[in-house]
């Protein structure tokens, strides 16, 4: 497929350039183009000049000549054949194209329902954009958003063709169908990255139900429930971290590294009496300080358990918390020793925690 479209890409250099009034090519500096750009789509190859050349005297049908010197070939057009290149292309039937364009969609509908979907599993790796996405769709895409011209193409897809693909695959479907309520309706397995992540993203910093809900109309995110039901699993996934653990942390904390924790009480409308409209509780912050030579270890990801696995929650100790009253009126305040020490600041540290000590 990529080969083909390579080919295809070079032929409509070589057309392109006969419109402006370019009508002799060298071989060499054909080959090269090609190789480039097979090079850009991950295929690399030796190619066969001559095989090349043949090639395209044949998709010419004797349109094209060869000329050559003894050291260089060139593929000639004449003037007559250019002009009626452009007299072919100003009297086009659009009956042809409208032909061609719904072979080409019944080529890329095929690949997207027979192409592996994405799964998400807790966490998006690096090519999880790309590796699921149909050839043919991705070429398709790349020939609208940047042309066919062989010279113009990028080494890699950037992101405006992944998003088009994605967004497409999203909304693709073999029939049309909706919901009772009238919404469209996705299929969970043509669920690809970019919509996941937009509804995640979105609910993360705002936690707006209706504008997950609007970005989902559009075909952008997926619904409200689906992010609320990742949500939930991601949460049991780590509760059961905490239980493996034996302890709660945050799940981004690195193994084997210096850490520093700061606690800090947390109060909301403390002069209310009752508490409904009051809080009171700590928060712990937690610091890391990794270096080059101690960076600590990675956790393992969060997961998407499998479905049917039972919830997990807190451990008890975080979920039940102790009643504690306190009689203002009659406080009793045990009694301690107490020690007076003198420091001096004019002498070392040393000599001040052995006079501590003695």
């Amino acid at each position: 497929m990529d080969e083909s479209m390579a080919f295809v890409e070079l032929v409509e250099y070589i057309e392109g350039c006969v419109e402006n009034g370019t009508n002799l090519f060298k071989l060499s500096e054909l080959s090269s183009l090609y190789i480039q750009r097979l090079e850009d789509l991950g295929i690399k190859k030796t190619i066969n000049k001559t095989r090349l050349k043949n090639a395209l005297l044949e998709h010419y049908k004797g349109t094209f000549q060869e000329q050559t010197d003894g050291r260089n070939t060139v593929l000639v057009f004449s003037e007559a054949i250019s002009s009626l290149l452009k007299d072919a292309l100003k009297q086009r039937d659009f009956s042809e194209d409208a032909e061609i364009l719904a072979k080409a969609a019944t080529i890329v509908r095929r690949d997207i329902f027979s192409h592996k979907g994405f799964n998400f599993s807790g966490s998006f790796s690096v090519d999880c954009q790309s590796k699921y996405l149909p050839t043919s769709l991705r070429s398709l895409i790349s020939i609208i958003l940047n042309g066919l011209n062989i010279k113009d193409q990028e080494h890699s897809e950037n992101q405006a063709c992944l998003t088009v693909c994605e967004t497409i695959i999203f909304n693709a479907k073999k029939r049309s169908y909706k919901t009772k309520t009238g919404k469209t309706r996705h299929l969970a397995s043509r669920e690809p990255p970019l919509p996941l992540y937009v509804g995640l993203s979105i609910h993360s910093s705002t936690r707006s139900k209706t504008l997950i809900e609007k970005m989902y109309q559009m075909g952008i995110s997926v619904s409200y429930d689906c992010i609320m039901e990742i949500e939930d699993w991601l949460a049991s996934s780590l509760c059961q971290s905490y239980k493996e653990d034996g302890c709660v942390s945050p799940a981004c904390l690195r193994k084997g590294i210096f850490s520093v924790g700061a606690l800090d009480n947390l109060d909301h409308n403390p002069s209310s009496t009752t508490s409904v409209s009051s809080f009171h509780g700590t928060g712990i912050s937690i610091f890391q300080f990794p270096t080059e030579s101690e960076p600590g270890e990675s956790r393992p990801p969060l997961e998407v358990p499998p479905p049917g696995t039972e919830h997990q929650g807190l451990p008890e100790s975080y979920v039940t918390v102790p009643t504690v009253a306190l009689n203002t009126s009659s406080v009793s305040v045990p009694a301690c020793n107490e020690t007076t020490c003198h420091v001096d600041i004019n002498i070392d540290g040393a000599q001040n925690r052995k006079k501590l000590a003695g």
